[in-house]
């Protein structure tokens, strides 16, 4: 029999959410699964579920891995060297899939070699959260190849064939990064891969840091509880109205932020403009001011010196002083104003001409 899909469960110490993660890939409506739970470090408790699941179905097959490094991720690599499904489909043991999930992604995966469903998060008030990203989009890509990830693990999937040609696959993750992000960055770093975001809301994630405060019962019981609303008929259609809706008022929100930003830049465009205009009313008064100034020094020294005044030493230092106290120590304030550059140019060309005896 030809395999579908493989299905990688790692897990370490979530036991009876197991139940609802593995029970999802079991249900799915493509049945042509084999599903590799890949255990690092379990307790007793974990191993003896998961191996009743086993017992109870012949595609569950169990990785008694010891605890291995950060997330083991080695343990990852390790069973992917014996999976024969055309596509590999991940899953978190405390995530839980919609029925059509790994039949989306077959479908996305004949045209890619990388796809994710569209991202939901779980909120512990039982809202329902979009992640917004597109690998189609260069800024997307280049996010994610710094530290931004909005694939959840649950999302993610690729083919067989494409994990074969990278150049290590899964392995031990560097310290502040995360293990999925890790991941996906070698797969978008692929020369020429396909990548490819579905339109489908077909995988449920519930985030395990905003839930470090609850008991097992109680993660157990929420997971139960939408587990039973995902395999009801039409709840994908459901998400599916839910993710438009929020997508349309993000799409609007984000048309009002750029519309009240774009007002914002006119009014302050404008206020700056009419104050522009005022400065240059007032410095064209202080130009007209001081030319006057200087103009009247002139004459002064010029008839002084055509008279042959004994003055006319005093009226040239008096000349000296205006050029230095006004001239020289406005020029640079006034420079700085649009259209005042040439009139100070002009001035202090006239002052410093030589003048005939």
């Amino acid at each position: 029999m030809s395999i579908a899909a493989t299905v990688l469960i790692p897990t370490h110490n979530h036991g009876r959410l197991l139940e609802y993660s593995i029970g999802s890939a079991l249900g799915q409506t493509v049945s042509e699964i084999e599903v590799f739970v890949v255990g690092d470090g379990v307790d007793d408790a974990t191993r003896e579920l998961v191996l009743e699941m086993a017992r109870r179905d012949a595609r569950v097959r169990f990785f008694d891995f010891p605890k291995g490094p950060r997330h083991g991720e080695i343990h990852r690599h390790a069973a992917l060297a014996e999976a024969r499904g055309r596509i590999v489909c991940y899953l978190s043991d405390d995530d839980v899939w919609l029925p059509g999930h790994l039949e989306a992604m077959s479908a996305w995966l004949r045209e890619a070699d990388f796809a994710h469903a569209v991202p939901l998060n779980v909120g512990v008030d039982g809202s329902v959260e979009v992640f917004y990203g597109h690998l189609g989009n260069s800024v997307t890509r280049e996010w994610m190849l710094g530290t931004w990830n909005f694939i959840p693990l649950s999302n993610g999937g690729h083919t067989l064939e494409l994990y074969r040609r990278l150049p290590e696959g899964w392995r031990t993750t560097p310290p502040g990064t995360a293990t999925d992000l890790f991941m996906w960055r070698q797969i978008l770093a692929v020369d020429g891969v396909r990548a490819m975001s579905g339109d489908r809301a077909t995988a449920l994630h519930f985030p395990s840091p905003h839930r470090e405060a609850w008991s097992i019962e109680q993660r157990a019981g929420e997971v139960e509880a939408w587990s039973r609303r995902a395999r009801e008929a039409g709840f994908e259609q459901v998400l599916t109205r839910h993710v438009m809706d929020q997508l349309l008022r993000a799409r609007f929100d984000a048309e009002v932020r750029a519309g009240q930003a774009a007002e914002s830049a006119r009014v302050e465009r404008e206020r700056g403009e009419a104050v522009l205009l005022a400065e240059r009313e007032v410095r064209g008064e202080e130009m007209r001011g001081l030319r006057e100034q200087l103009a009247a020094a002139e004459r002064s020294l010029q008839a002084l010196l055509a008279d042959g005044s004994e003055r006319c030493d005093a009226a040239a230092a008096e000349v000296e002083r205006m050029r230095a106290t006004i001239t020289w120590k406005m020029r640079d304030r006034l420079v700085r104003i649009p259209g005042v550059a040439g009139i100070v140019r002009a001035v202090a060309k006239q002052v410093s001409e030589p003048r005939d005896p």
